[in-house]
């Protein structure tokens, strides 16, 4: 599980509040749609613990986490929750 701490880095890396629009889960990825994906950061990214990789597709970056992916995203979300509203969606 990820601390606090590591959500606000997530959050930086990704280009702060107002550049994600949705974060979702599938599987092994937890999703972050963006806004600009010129204000992504993955070399941060890359640096988190349990990620495994990280891939850009379209407006979304996806963060390769394994079989905790929902239970990461879900807790994302909640943490978001507190911040703004940003929808959590799964494709499960």
């Amino acid at each position: 599980m990820w601390t606090e701490n590591e959500y606000v880095l997530i959050t930086s890396a990704v280009g702060g509040e107002k550049n994600i629009v949705s974060i979702s889960s599938c599987f092994t990825r937890v999703r972050i749609q963006v806004v600009d994906l010129h204000r992504i950061h993955s070399d941060v990214l890359k640096t988190l613990p349990l990620v495994k990789g990280i891939l850009v597709r379209g407006e979304e970056v996806q963060l390769v986490v394994g079989l905790e992916a929902t239970l990461l995203a879900e807790s994302f979300n909640k943490y978001f929750k507190e911040a703004q509203k940003v929808p959590y969606r799964t494709c499960i």
